[in-house]
């Protein structure tokens, strides 16, 4: 159909995941031999990585588009659970509570949201609750900026060492326990004014310090906005069970929910979240 040399034989594009054009993927030392081809214009605009070709050429051109391609070829979009994996997150490998999350924060993935967590992450084994040497401090903070594309993060640990500040991170220092470094955080310029779609509590995980920080800080949370309190212990949920009247007491406008998950391949102590939604 587009007169092209008998030994260039026929190509095939099996696509799904290739966007550009073919004259992009040969190199200008070839294009002698390709005029016609240079020429034509890919109709569809994605690309897998299955070609075939017939033709004495066939060779040639399939290792020049393979490689090429696979190269640019879109990479497939990960889900929460690969994301915290990939940067170093207890919350889909020892705790799996990404698989709630992708239910409970999908209406804010596109959307411009400001996030607050509390806890990045000690490896200062003399500070109470650090993860010892072997976690990655900030690695929840680099995967919501990851999987909220638009989003503001937000977050606060009692070690000053690890704080730090990029162009989509803040971060500050907050002693959990402390009425009057709560306040003085909140007070901040940075976040006085400020009001969050998402709250994550996961800094000191006894009962007291959740319920202390979250009195002091619950006024944050924005209308439609979601809390949790994460690693609570399972010895520790009576604690949570009896304080969910009072919640709701104190917070009428609040959905409030206790969760365990379970995980079929090991058995995790700490696995349970409460969750309060602000529904107006």
């Amino acid at each position: 159909k587009y007169n092209l040399p008998k030994n260039l034989g026929n190509i095939f594009l099996c696509s799904h995941f290739y966007h550009g054009n073919l004259r992009n993927f040969i190199s200008l030392e070839k294009k002698e031999d390709y005029p016609k081809l240079l020429n034509y214009n890919v109709i569809e605009n994605n690309f897998d990585d299955i070609l075939f070709f017939h033709g004495t050429k066939s060779l040639i051109v399939a290792d020049m588009l393979l490689s090429t391609l696979r190269k640019f070829k879109k990479r497939k979009k990960l889900s929460l659970g690969e994301i915290m994996k990939n940067n170093g997150s207890d919350k889909s490998t020892k705790h799996n509570y990404t698989k709630l999350y992708s239910v409970l924060f999908d209406k804010f993935q596109n959307k411009k949201i400001n996030l607050f967590e509390l806890g990045i992450g000690s490896n200062c084994e003399t500070i109470p609750w650090n993860m010892t040497s072997k976690g990655v401090p900030a690695a929840s903070l680099n995967s919501w900026l990851e999987y909220f594309p638009l989003c503001n993060v937000y977050a606060a640990d009692i070690d000053e060492n690890i704080l730090f500040n990029t162009k989509r991170i803040k971060t500050f220092f907050c002693d959990q326990l402390n009425e009057k470094s709560i306040k003085k955080m909140w007070q901040n310029p940075i976040l006085k004014d400020l009001e969050f779609e998402i709250m994550i509590l996961d800094g000191v995980h006894t009962f007291e310090a959740n319920m202390f920080f979250l009195s002091l800080s619950i006024h944050k949370l924005k209308t439609g906005g979601i809390c949790v309190i994460e690693d609570i212990h399972k010895n520790h949920l009576d604690l949570y069970k009896n304080e969910l009247s009072k919640l709701e007491y104190w917070f009428p406008t609040f959905e409030i929910s206790l969760i365990e998950l379970f995980k079929s391949s090991e058995h995790v102590e700490d696995n349970c979240v409460m969750v309060l939604h602000k529904k107006f």
